[in-house]
């Protein structure tokens, strides 16, 4: 399919609707947030107020060995995405890991390696990394869910909430 580029779709999954948004890299690059701004007002209309119904899926960096928080551009767009919309984490669904890019992206990163790893068990997940979200970052986005949740009204029926809290401070 010739001249097709995916940008925005849904999926059903356990009767969640969720959002899906590929991020082009040239968004990346110029920190455009117009297309995830954009779907986060429409999330809050929802009845569950959006909760872990948003995918963001990062398109032009799969020929990279990197994961995304370990990219600069990526990591500078995930930055400057929370400052805009610092309950971010709310939306998003934890089904492509996502959440944990996000909060890798805020944190300070070490390698931890456990012998040499060539190109391709690196891409294939066998190196490991220490992340460390500084006391700032994690008080940022737990009051700023805390305060959203409380202006949209949101209810923690399931009490899903406390997942967030707990990959927010790493737990």
């Amino acid at each position: 399919m010739d001249g097709y580029k995916f940008s925005q779709g849904k999926i059903v999954m356990d009767d969640q609707e969720i959002t899906i948004i590929q991020i082009e890299k040239d968004e990346i690059e110029n920190l455009s947030f117009y297309s995830v701004q954009k779907q986060v007002k429409k999330l809050n209309k929802k009845p569950n107020k959006g909760f872990a119904s948003l995918m963001l899926s990062i398109n032009g960096y799969d020929d990279i060995p990197q994961e995304l928080y370990e990219i600069d551009e990526t990591r500078k767009y995930l930055q400057k995405l929370v400052k805009k919309i610092p309950h971010i984490i709310f939306y998003l669904s934890p089904i492509n890991q996502m959440p944990t890019q996000v909060i890798a992206s805020l944190a300070d990163i070490e390698k931890v390696y456990s012998g040499p790893v060539s190109p391709e068990e690196y891409r294939k997940g066998t190196h490991q990394v220490a992340i460390t979200l500084s006391q700032d970052h994690k008080d940022l986005m737990t009051n700023a869910i805390k305060k959203h949740t409380e202006k949209v009204g949101f209810e923690d029926k399931h009490e899903e909430l406390s997942v967030i809290y707990r990959i927010i401070n790493g737990k």
